[in-house]
């Protein structure tokens, strides 16, 4: 059955930002998503300690990172960090990590912003050097700068998810993670995306098949979520989309997995598809958490 989960980003938009956070863990539980996902991005919430709430809050839901920058974090002491929060939360943490893109936030934060290729390639060895560690084990790992490293907390194992479009991220989740997070949209240097390289059903079956001949090649397998850009019930799906004009016909535009918007059996109809293709789960952003409800509970049913 598809699972359903929701990208957080704000705490509140009142004064009473505990309370308002951990009452919206609850409803997003209630409504019938599984899992809420925090991103990293500089300028909103740390992951963390908003997730240890949220998982206080809703027992049943499941919490996780959409994604880490992995360039901003250390691989021992994030380790560290999430064996604390798989402890804390019974088991119910999904460690997310991506390369890291919007060129502000290493600006903003006083960091070097290095190449793609670099990025990528720090991705590809941190997730299975972040698998030993939160395993238990002691870790030297000179292109990590690990020397004996070991968080010295029991051993614990938090899925991995690896969330991007490119071959090489795609490629390293295939190999080393339990779930790739898919976007359908090659990143660039800003927050905004233009390039919809694999946007249409053509370039999920794609990033699906690229994925997976990877994770066959290491001998495993891997789970997909789609990154859903906006998810609208609606008689008006081209109203509902007018600012995606820039990056094509809007019938183009509306035709992707990227999107969920329509009439309810629409949707219902395009959450089948992309569940015979392969994927597993969808992730909504939080203001369109509601907008969705309807839809989880006829697939839910």
């Amino acid at each position: 059955m598809m699972r359903f989960g929701v990208s957080a980003w704000r705490l509140t938009e009142g004064e009473v930002a505990g309370k308002e956070w951990r009452d919206n863990a609850r409803r997003f539980a209630d409504t019938g998503y599984q899992t809420l996902w925090v991103p990293d991005h500089v300028g909103h919430p740390d992951p963390f300690p908003a997730l240890v709430a949220a998982a206080d809050a809703a027992p049943g839901l499941r919490v996780g990172t959409y994604v880490l920058n992995a360039e901003f974090w250390n691989p021992l002491l994030l380790a560290r960090t999430a064996a604390t929060v798989e402890l804390m939360t019974d088991g119910r943490l999904t460690l997310g990590l991506g390369a890291g893109h919007n060129e502000a936030e290493f600006v903003q934060a006083g960091l070097r912003y290095p190449p793609p290729g670099e990025r990528v390639a720090r991705l590809a060895a941190l997730v299975p050097a972040l698998r030993r560690l939160l395993a238990g084990e002691t870790v030297d790992d000179a292109a990590l700068g690990l020397v004996g490293a070991a968080t010295g907390l029991p051993a614990t194992s938090p899925r991995l998810l690896v969330g991007g479009n490119g071959d090489k991220v795609l490629a390293a989740g295939g190999r080393f993670a339990d779930e790739v997070g898919l976007v359908g949209v090659t990143s660039g240097k800003t927050a905004i995306h233009t390039n919809l390289s694999h946007w249409g059903w053509d370039g999920l079956a794609d990033r699906i098949a690229h994925t997976r001949a990877a994770a066959e090649e290491a001998g495993r397998s891997v789970r997909f979520d789609l990154l859903i850009q906006r998810a609208r019930v609606t008689d008006d799906p081209h109203g509902a989309v007018a600012d995606f004009a820039d990056a094509g016909p809007l019938d183009t535009v509306l035709d992707s997995p990227f999107l969920l918007v329509g009439s309810e059996d629409a949707i219902v109809e395009d959450l089948a598809r992309a569940s015979e293709m392969g994927v597993d789960g969808v992730t909504v952003f939080g203001p369109d958490a509601d907008e969705l409800a309807p839809v989880i509970a006829r697939v839910r049913a």
